[in-house]
């Protein structure tokens, strides 16, 4: 990102950078680019942008927090009726090469103590929310997700259809009305409409046709 040129303007040689990013001002500053300051910096920028447990900011919710006892105090109670709403827990977060995220690999429950309001009178509870302790980088789709006309690929954390010549088909021969879906695995139509009485939705034209021409097609 440090290379530049020098171009003339009104007589004196100014330097100039090309960037990619938007909001970027080219400022040249050779020490900046020294190579072991550089490498220094990228370094410690790897370090803090590594997969890893990070303090977070987690509203409590009665999906996230458990309720120490019974838990009948939180029913029909919204986070804005306890006090505080939100904690600050350790959560994985941060970059994994290639198409991992960041996961979980480890967890552990901590403790809050929060103050509800129920029928005028204050509870003093106590709510544990889970907290990450370890992380690793890995697929967040799983292999069990993928359907049966569906392949795992590890490599890109993907399903991808078995069905390859299908697929290149319907991008040569299905035109502007049709598209491949991923997602089952089929040649579906762009959009569909409701259609008026006596006819009917045809998945192969992709319009409302007449239902006796519908039958001879099939």
């Amino acid at each position: 990102i440090c290379n530049g040129s020098l171009v003339s303007r009104r007589g004196q040689l100014v330097p100039t950078l090309r960037w990619n990013a938007e909001g970027l001002e080219p400022i040249v500053r050779k020490e900046a680019c020294d190579k072991d300051k550089f490498q220094n910096e990228y370094k410690s920028l790897k370090k803090k942008i590594r997969c890893q447990p990070r303090e977070t900011v987690v509203e409590l919710t009665l999906n996230n927090a458990n309720v120490n006892g019974s838990g009948t105090e939180l029913n029909g109670l919204s986070s804005s009726r306890i006090i505080p709403n939100v904690v600050v827990v350790k959560r994985c977060g941060g970059l994994c090469g290639g198409r991992k995220t960041c996961l979980s690999s480890e967890q552990k429950y901590k403790t809050f103590y929060v103050k509800t309001i129920k029928d005028n009178r204050v509870h003093c509870l106590g709510v544990q929310v889970a907290e990450d302790v370890k992380c690793r980088c890995g697929c967040d789709r799983r292999e069990s997700q993928c359907t049966l006309y569906q392949t795992y690929d590890k490599n890109n954390c993907t399903c991808t259809c078995k069905n390859k010549t299908e697929k290149l088909n319907c991008l040569k021969y299905g035109g502007s009305n049709k598209h491949w879906d991923d997602k089952t695995c089929s040649c579906s139509c762009r959009k569909s409409q409701p259609c008026t009485t006596g006819t009917v939705w045809s998945t192969e034209e992709c319009r409302c046709t007449k239902e006796e021409m519908l039958n001879r097609i099939w």
